[in-house]
């Protein structure tokens, strides 16, 4: 990295001239230099409340996070169904950590959320890049049913969420399903970000990354790298094997890869790597229809021990009654949720 010293937007002027850029136009209006430096001092009074010399010094420190929440702002919409929320969710956490470990919380609301059900998108809440983690994580607990112990948004923000989330459920969703049952199969999370048009900055901020590290190529950092090549519109953790690649309508369709050993999450039963990729099959299956799951448990039952068996069966039933709730549906959760915190605002039942 170049010396910090005095001056620094000066020698990034310097070293723009020597790329070749241009200062003015051969009209003698402020040409390409000048649009990013305007556009750097710009980013620095937005996320540093200052845009002189300690401002560029602080983004010079910050380069790595700035980037990757303006790549990751760039990138498309993600739709997210049961399965590829999983590693979304993974992902979510990844990158938000990384940003707002050096960088403060943003001001403004950048990311839609939406129910999708079939191809149609329904507002659920407008919000902040830095709560995308938290409010995927409420959706995958509800709509999904997968449970989360890490949500700490606050009280206001989760009742605007959960309200919103019933309402659309119930007004709208429901009339127009019959088995309720198979809502999880129809339904999506659909994050939008609100800000696409970020080339400029983008472009400015790379400029000035190169500028200070000139020998290296800025995806080398792994962060940055996930953000513009693994985020979750271009991959779901390798554990399933895409059948159908995701749309600007629809979700990936997925089946599951037997070749290689399926993340379990907390499932551990020590019976063996290949007992294990069952339970996590199980799991899955448990999550679309108990039936299927349990026939997969009695099939391998024969290459069991009595004592690797039952372990495997409790583990099965703890699985079961998690994901397969006697009322399987999000709404019921939403007044479990609500029920468990001694909220005040009535969900309806179905």
């Amino acid at each position: 990295m170049i010396s910090l010293m005095n001056k620094i937007k000066e020698k990034f002027e310097e070293w723009l001239l020597k790329q070749g850029l241009a200062e003015k136009t051969k009209s003698g209006r402020l040409s390409t230099i000048y649009n990013y430096t305007n556009t750097i001092d710009k980013i620095c009074k937005k996320s540093f409340k200052i845009n002189d010399e300690v401002g560029w010094h602080y983004l010079a420190e910050n380069i790595y996070q700035e980037l990757a929440r303006f790549y990751e702002l760039s990138n498309k919409d993600y739709f997210l169904d049961a399965i590829t929320i999983r590693y979304a969710l993974f992902y979510f956490q990844k990158v938000s950590n990384f940003i707002y470990s050096k960088l403060k919380a943003d001001e403004n609301n950048n990311v839609n959320l939406y129910l999708n059900f079939k191809n149609t998108d329904y507002l659920i809440l407008a919000t902040k890049l830095n709560e995308l983690f938290q409010y995927a994580l409420l959706f995958d607990t509800l709509v999904f049913g997968r449970k989360h112990h890490q949500i700490t948004l606050n009280q206001e923000n989760e009742n605007h969420f959960l309200k919103n989330l019933d309402n659309i459920l119930y007004h709208i969703i429901y009339p127009k399903i019959g088995d309720k049952s198979q809502l999880k199969h129809h339904i999506m999370l659909h994050v939008s970000y609100s800000k696409k048009h970020l080339r400029k900055e983008k472009t400015a901020l790379l400029k000035y990354h190169n500028f200070l590290y000139p020998s290296q190529n800025v995806l080398e950092n792994q962060l940055l790298y996930m953000v513009a090549k693994a985020n979750p519109e271009r991959r779901i953790g390798g554990n399933y094997i895409v059948k159908r690649e995701v749309s600007g309508s629809s979700c990936m369709v997925l089946d599951f890869n037997d070749n290689n050993n399926l993340e379990t999450d907390d499932v551990d039963i020590g019976v063996g790597k290949d007992l294990i990729r069952g339970c996590a099959w199980w799991e899955m299956a448990a999550f679309y229809d108990y039936k299927p799951a349990k026939e997969a448990l009695l099939k391998q039952r024969k290459e069991m021990t009595v004592g690797q068996y039952q372990k495997a069966k409790k583990e099965f039933d703890r699985l079961a009654d998690e994901v397969m709730d006697k009322i399987d549906s999000p709404l019921f959760r939403i007044y479990e949720h609500y029920h468990s915190h001694n909220h005040s605002w009535g969900v309806k039942k179905t």
